[in-house]
């Protein structure tokens, strides 16, 4: 079984954001997000979190997708080792998964060996009966009987409350909720005392081992109307893990204020200095929230939930930007994501976003390989229906890959192979959907039958040619057939 890594090739650019502080840095911090099921909405949230980070100068980001297939995820073994921190926006809480003992082993050893774990948001639900996780964790999501819970009393006391004590762990309504600190911790050493973050959820009786344990900060729950932890860190070994409730990212939320939040998006870069074991950058950014209204910043640019998509359908290309699409390299046995989120173009031009339109443009000789692929980063193992437009220049050749097999897309009538259509409007906007049943995918342009039965594998990505001439794709959307 093959190991996939998508590594995500971040531009190190001073920041676009007004207010984005441009860290100093003697190294970059090397960074790789671990995702690929949650209760949450993992895929946006694994943009949001790059986009975010774009910003900033001193981080080079990789992301690796952990398969749930019993068999592929015990196959799966990424190399920790190449990293200074672990960012897990992963868990298991509908869909127990167990990773391979070597890749448990091969965290825990990350981790107690001196390297960082950041703990994002519903991470801390997973991996109930992994007894080190729980460890590493501090409190997650639990039930009562599982292990100590913390309230804050009397102006910043601890309040240990006994495994069996209390209640489940659970929260209220997300709000925007005062928070306090305790203490002056590195990645809060010049912030105020207290201030408001944005559409939160504060975890009641959250629970756990509670070895080596720090409290960084707490708020009022909605529910018990108590002060619980909302940010927290752990000594693991010669380790840090950082672990809280905050960057919630439902399925049906479209712009979530939750990870726009100044303080939220302050707070993450400063964690991941100090879990890499960088200087942290105390400059107080100017948009940073006092104790009466939220701050939001507008720069997450993740792509529309599918739940407001016309009749299910959600779309692949955001028409902006290149989000969600990369390059495929193989380097030995290990398949590499090279990922363009929040980049317009490719670094070659070859590929490029504006106005709502996917452009594809001709081959330069000497410039580039002779044939280039765009592909999704997500794979699509559900039968669908893909539907899109395109627009060829005279003689162009591309093509569209479903799940790795290509679908000529050329202008037609002079570059075939479907010289016949009667349909087909050169030089102008053509329809092209694609059903896709048990592997088989029937395929038309402009409701004439390109490919009556075209054999395809069980899963894989979308993707496009470069080949000859310009060609131009829009309204590129899938639906998923249950």
């Amino acid at each position: 079984m093959k190991t996939r890594i998508f590594t995500c090739l971040i531009t190190l650019f001073l920041a676009t954001n007004a207010n984005a502080v441009k860290i100093p840095i003697t190294s970059e911090i090397k960074l790789l997000i671990v995702d690929g099921q949650s209760n949450h909405d993992w895929r946006r949230t694994t943009q949001a979190i790059v986009h975010i980070l774009n910003e900033y100068k001193g981080f080079k980001i990789d992301v690796s997708t952990s398969p749930i297939d019993k068999d592929k995820v015990e196959a799966w073994r990424p190399d920790f080792s190449a990293y200074d921190v672990i960012l897990l926006n992963f868990n298991d809480h509908d869909n127990p998964v167990n990773w391979s003992t070597e890749t448990q082993h091969n965290l825990e050893k990350f981790v107690s060996g001196g390297k960082g774990l950041y703990i994002f948001h519903s991470a801390n639900n997973g991996f109930v009966n992994w007894g080190e996780y729980n460890k590493m964790i501090g409190l997650g999501w639990r039930n009562k009987s599982f292990g100590k819970a913390v309230e804050i009393v009397d102006g910043g006391k601890l309040k240990i409350i006994e495994a069996g004590d209390g209640e489940n762990t659970s929260h209220g309504a997300r709000v925007n909720a005062l928070v306090t600190r305790i203490g002056n911790h590195p990645i809060q050493k010049g912030l105020p005392g207290r201030w408001i973050y944005a559409d939160i959820e504060v975890y009641a009786y959250a629970r756990g081992p509670m070895e080596n344990v720090t409290i960084l900060s707490y708020a009022k729950d909605a529910l018990y109307k108590k002060n619980f932890p909302v940010e927290w860190v752990i000594k693991y070994g010669k380790g840090r893990v950082y672990n809280s409730s905050l960057g919630h990212f439902w399925k049906d939320q479209q712009n979530p204020e939750g990870l726009r939040c100044a303080a939220f998006q302050t707070e993450m870069v400063r964690t991941l200095q100090w879990l890499a074991k960088r200087k942290v950058d105390t400059t107080l950014p100017k948009d940073f929230p006092g104790t009466e209204n939220v701050s939001l910043r507008d720069n997450l640019g993740v792509e529309q939930n599918s739940s407001v998509q016309q009749s299910d359908f959600r779309g692949l290309f955001n028409g902006k930007d290149l989000t969600g699409w990369g390059y495929h390299k193989k380097t030995g046995e290990v398949v590499v994501f090279e990922s363009f989120d929040g980049m317009t173009k490719t670094p070659e031009n070859r590929f490029f976003a504006k106005s709502g339109i996917l452009t594809v443009d001709t081959y330069i000789e000497g410039y580039a390989e002779r044939y280039g692929s765009i592909w999704t980063r997500e794979e699509f193992p559900k039968d669908f229906v893909l539907t899109l437009e395109f627009r060829a220049s005279k003689n162009a050749d591309s093509g569209i890959f479903l799940r790795g097999v290509q679908l000529q897309c050329r202008d037609y009538l002079v570059a075939g192979p479907y010289k016949n259509l009667k349909n087909y409007k050169p030089q102008d906007w053509n329809k092209i959907e694609v059903v896709v049943k048990n592997n088989v995918a029937h395929c038309t342009c402009n409701d004439e039958i390109l490919e009556e039965a075209l054999n395809i594998p069980a899963t894989g990505p979308i993707g496009f040619e470069s080949d000859r001439g310009q060609m131009e794709y829009r309204n590129i959307q899938i639906r998923e057939l249950k």
